[in-house]
């Protein structure tokens, strides 16, 4: 029995959600609950991981060079995060996200990295890291905004990537060419009650300057 783990490591692993509450432990003997063998630093191996790659998160959050404040745009509170590098190109900035699961980020959320003043989109997670939350996310380039249909204006940060083309199409006809449009453009955005109901074929918003 490990006396000396914290209590917050406790409460993490009761509560979190993200962490597989269905999964029955082999009942051998006398061998305490699931929620026990977390307590208490766990029985199996894939408990004592869990436990251990916390606690290596924990001490990362405090000393490693990657460690970063971040909040989501619609709150004042900050928590600590780790950014790593991912992929950095001309035309998008991806990187990997870690925080505990107790900060409750998901896909979908924008978060001002505090230290920098930009905007970022967590838009992939990795639903195999069982001991926190990770992700992939993105550098939003700009703040989009259009009009609905109560005339309100609504906004939102988005990332982009793209125009990729290297080459124009066209077609000749009567000895006339005309290019063809051959500009795409990728966004990625929150998806809530507010851009599911506007975006959709041939929707107008606007783009402001870039960053």
């Amino acid at each position: 029995m490990n006396n000396n783990l914290p209590f917050y490591y406790i409460s993490h692993f009761i509560s979190n959600p993200t962490v597989n509450e269905e999964h029955k432990y082999p009942k051998k003997d006398n061998l305490p609950s699931a929620y026990a063998h977390r307590i208490f630093g766990g029985v199996t191996q894939q408990s004592r991981m869990i436990l251990d790659k916390l606690k290596s998160l924990d001490r990362a959050l405090i000393r490693s060079y990657q460690a970063a404040d971040m909040r989501k745009i619609d709150s004042i509170e900050s928590f600590k995060v780790l950014i790593n590098p991912d992929k950095l190109k001309v035309d998008y900035d991806d990187k990997i996200l870690s925080t505990r699961f107790n900060n409750e980020v998901k896909a979908g959320d924008i978060l001002e990295w505090l230290d920098t003043n930009t905007y970022w989109l967590v838009y992939l997670q990795d639903l195999e890291e069982k001991a926190y939350f990770r992700s992939e996310i993105r550098r939003c380039s700009y703040l989009l905004r259009w009009k609905d249909e109560d005339g309100i204006i609504r906004e939102t940060y988005a990332a982009e990537r793209g125009p990729v083309e290297t080459k124009i199409d066209f077609i000749q006809k009567n000895s006339i060419s005309i290019d063809e449009p051959n500009h795409s453009l990728h966004i990625l955005m929150p998806k809530n009650k507010y851009t599911v109901s506007y975006f959709h074929r041939y929707a107008k918003f606007y783009v402001p300057d870039a960053d």
